[in-house]
């Protein structure tokens, strides 16, 4: 069973708002677009929960030995997952993430990656300008 845990770019606690689909929980706040999009995914509660970096807590999932595939599905909240595991991504050998652009600008994304060397595939040319350097 995987542990109650949320991923960010510090360790402490947080608050998760949990949707009626259970898929659009997010410690974000739900944009109105989401909402009128989706209404079954409107938030029906919260709850206390644990907040971590994942270079904080690498050591308890993955082995020195293990080949990391990391898959990043976090509802808004990508970059700062990026930014929490930066040691680790140094010894991930693929990664997907499911990008959904909020505040954050094009620029942060590729700034978050910008020590690491990734291929980005993209199906769609918005979400692959959001790994490409800045200028």
């Amino acid at each position: 069973m995987a542990p109650r845990i949320a991923l960010g770019n510090k360790d402490g606690k947080n608050r998760i708002n949990i949707s009626a689909n259970c898929s659009s929980s997010s410690v974000l706040d739900m944009l109105d677009a989401h909402v009128d999009g989706a209404p079954e995914s409107v938030y029906v509660n919260s709850e206390e929960v644990r907040i971590a970096k994942l270079d904080t807590i690498k050591s308890d999932y993955i082995g020195k030995e293990n080949n990391i595939f990391l898959k990043i599905d976090v509802q808004g909240f990508e970059y700062q997952v990026l930014e929490g595991a930066k040691k680790t991504l140094l010894s991930v050998q693929g990664m997907e993430v499911e990008l959904i652009p909020r505040k954050a600008t094009n620029c942060d994304f590729s700034m978050a990656l910008s020590n690491n060397s990734c291929v980005v595939q993209a199906r769609n040319s918005e979400l692959l300008r959001a790994f490409t350097p800045c200028s």
